[in-house]
This record gives C-alpha cells, sequence and structure tokens, in this order.
C-alpha cells in the first residue's frame, strides 16, 4: 500500500489515544512519512481564512490586496507559520488576526513589498512576530 500524506489534524486525531491500539503499521507509516521532512503549504491569491494545518503560505496580493484570517490563538498554541508576499503587485497581503486577537498586539499586520516575509508564533493568547524580512 502506499504510504499517505497526512494533514496535522488528521494525524492528532489519529495518534491522539491508542489505547484500544486501533493504529495499523501503515498508519505508522503515514505519521513518519507526514512528520519527516514534510512541511504544509498552499499558495493563496483571495481572500482566506488559515486553518490550524497551515505552516507556510505562498500569497499573491495582485492589484487590490487580499486578507489572511489566522485561526484562533486557543487552536495554536505554540504554532510557528510563515507567510510570504510572493508577487510585485501594488496589492497588500493583510494577515488578520482572529477576531479581537493580536499579531504583536495590533490586529493586523501588512506585507507590502515583493517576498516580504514574516514568521509568526502563537503564544496561547496571541500571536507574535518573530521574523520579519
Amino acid at each position: 500500500m502506499p504510504d499517505t500524506v497526512r494533514t496535522l489534524s488528521a494525524l492528532q486525531a489519529l495518534l491522539a489515544d491508542n489505547v484500544t491500539r486501533a493504529i495499523s503499521p501503515q498508519d505508522l507509516r503515514d505519521a513518519v512519512i507526514s512528520a519527516v521532512g514534510f512541511c504544509y503549504g498552499r499558495a493563496l491569491s483571495a481572500n482566506a481564512t488559515l486553518t490550524t494545518d497551515d505552516i507556510v503560505v505562498a500569497a499573491t496580493g495582485g492589484s487590490n490586496g487580499i486578507t489572511l484570517t489566522l485561526p484562533p490563538v486557543a487552536s495554536c498554541q505554540y504554532k510557528i507559520m510563515a507567510i510570504i508576499k510572493v508577487d510585485s503587485g501594488a496589492g497588500a497581503v493583510t494577515i488578520d488576526a482572529h477576531s479581537t486577537e493580536t499579531i504583536n498586539g495590533s490586529l493586523t499586520h501588512s506585507l507590502t513589498t515583493q517576498w516580504q516575509c514574516v514568521i509568526l508564533w502563537c503564544s496561547g493568547t496571541g500571536w507574535l512576530i518573530l521574523a520579519n524580512a
């Protein structure tokens, strides 16, 4: 059977509790394949709500800009996420914290130039910027 790369949330659901010994050898292989050398990423060019599975996001702001909304901090404690603006368009990639949550004390953070990148870390009570280049 071929190995399957699974999302972080699928792995957490599968491996959360093995009291019933329900995890098969193939499930364990899939977990290793998913965790080693794999970094979940996706490209976005329209407004979107990010998920707890997102690790790397390559975003295109285009001419009008887009807004990426972060998941709630309660579901992301100790998570790291990187977002990069990959286009040279005039539109910014605006990162919006969920509801009234914050990014370094602000509701939003914007990437305005091509290749500008931010690395965020969730403390469990807010998002902190670890690097902004």
